[in-house]
């Protein structure tokens, strides 16, 4: 498992969990909220409100459990396992039910409206494939693919070994590609 990114991010750990530097848990809020907020859209199925309310209960939930960070861990997969937990958690609870992806509604001018559309269908067809997808092989995929983690770090957050996840991006990859070349 590899140590803390950056010098810099641990700094910004050490002066959060000493002295509650709140500042730097902004900085590293800021660091890692496009990612936790971007597998919350994936898992929901671009549901922007429920994604929103799980990455605040996440960031929220890793403040609460600071004193629970083991310096040999790496920081993103200690957070990527809380925001996991959450998702679990909230299926769990809400009975949530899988939905296709939305496509984002952009304010979009004539000049870009072309590829405004284009974007969007690229969006459409990626929500579907995805949505053909368990929700092991969707995790698996949205953490390997879409926040560059590694076999070992998602078996760190999923808590599966890494020969499962290997499975399940496979079988993730294989329906992805028969979906999407169904629809080429």
């Amino acid at each position: 498992m590899q140590m803390f990114d950056t010098l810099e991010e641990q700094a910004w750990i050490a002066r959060w969990r000493l002295w509650g530097d709140e500042r730097a848990f902004a900085r590293l809020v800021d660091r890692y909220k496009d990612g936790v907020l971007r597998f919350f859209l994936m898992q929901t199925g671009g549901r922007q409100d429920v994604s929103d309310d799980l990455a605040q209960q996440t960031f929220i939930r890793v403040w609460q459990r600071m004193s629970s960070l083991n310096e040999a861990r790496c920081f993103r997969t200690w957070l990527f396992r809380i925001a996991y937990n959450i998702w679990i958690d909230h299926c769990r609870t809400s009975r949530f039910r899988k939905s296709p992806l939305s496509a984002v509604a952009y304010d979009v001018s004539p000049e870009t409206a072309d590829s405004h559309l284009e974007q969007t269908e690229r969006q459409a067809l990626l929500a579907a494939a995805l949505g053909s997808l368990n929700e092991a092989e969707r995790a698996t995929v949205v953490l390997f693919y879409l926040n560059d983690m590694s076999v070992r770090e998602i078996a760190s957050v999923t808590r599966i070994c890494e020969s499962t996840v290997r499975s399940h991006l496979h079988r993730g990859r294989q329906k992805l590609k028969k979906v999407l070349t169904r629809n080429d």
